[in-house]
């Protein structure tokens, strides 16, 4: 390689380096939004975990202080029972969605790495 390649080679290394620059704090924002991203979806999911396995045994026990705390004698178990799989559908769904966003985030995280 003559000088002038050699200087060419340089000032294209260093118009590389300045283009990468600008991205790098993104990029460190990004990668601390993904990694919080997937903490939140793991707490998520335990909490929905405990909360569906303490529903399912206040649906075999049957105990009558739930019955109370949730408006008194006139609710049915069915009624409740409809109500917990609808809310826990609706809780379900909402960590679904944002389950798409993180991963949305992580691939968007690889594809700049790979810039």
């Amino acid at each position: 390689m003559n000088n002038r390649e050699r200087k060419i080679d340089m000032a294209r290394k260093k118009a590389k380096k300045a283009a990468r620059k600008p991205i790098e704090p993104f990029q460190r924002r990004l990668e601390t939004a993904v990694w919080a991203g997937w903490c939140t979806v793991l707490i998520w999911f335990c909490v929905m975990t405990f909360s569906w396995v303490i529903w399912q045994v206040f649906l075999h026990v049957h105990p009558e202080w739930v019955r109370c705390l949730w408006g008194g004698g006139a609710l049915r178990w069915a009624a409740m029972q409809k109500l917990v799989l609808l809310f826990f559908g609706m809780f379900k769904m909402m960590l679904w969605v944002f389950l798409m966003v993180v991963v949305f985030l992580a691939l968007w995280l690889r594809r700049l790495k790979q810039v």
